[in-house]
């Protein structure tokens, strides 16, 4: 059976406590900062909640994949297409939506995919009128 050593429980006891005292100078803080003069305790701070990220809607970010093969002079590739979309805030950096898009939206003949050496490029499809 092993034997309990205090001196380290002591020391993470104090460890923790250092940490709470750290958190609560926080909590005051940002109170401070929040224009309160109450001081919350630990226990009754809430959780902080990440913020949802904006979403694009898919209409705008479909119209924004065919402006943009509309105006390329030639075929493009669907990383170019998403590195382009981010730079523009349509899409999100870590976003696989541009290629979801791309793939529905060629197999409902919107745009025409192509293989070539360099890859997979994508175009406008002809009008059909």
């Amino acid at each position: 059976m092993g034997l309990i050593n205090i001196k380290e429980i002591e020391r993470l006891i104090k460890n923790h406590q250092n940490e709470i005292s750290k958190l609560e100078q926080l909590l005051s803080l940002s109170a401070s900062f929040a224009g309160s003069k109450q001081k919350r305790s630990v226990a009754a701070a809430k959780p902080v909640r990440a913020k949802k990220a904006k979403r694009a809607k898919r209409g705008s970010v479909t119209t924004s994949i065919l402006n943009l093969l509309a105006a390329a002079s030639k075929p493009m590739a669907a990383g170019d297409i998403r590195t382009v979309l981010v730079d523009k805030d349509v899409v999100e950096k870590g976003s696989s939506t541009v290629y979801a898009m791309l793939s529905q939206m060629s197999k409902k003949g919107i745009v025409k995919k192509a293989k070539t050496a360099n890859g997979i490029v994508y175009t406008t499809a002809p009008s059909r009128k």
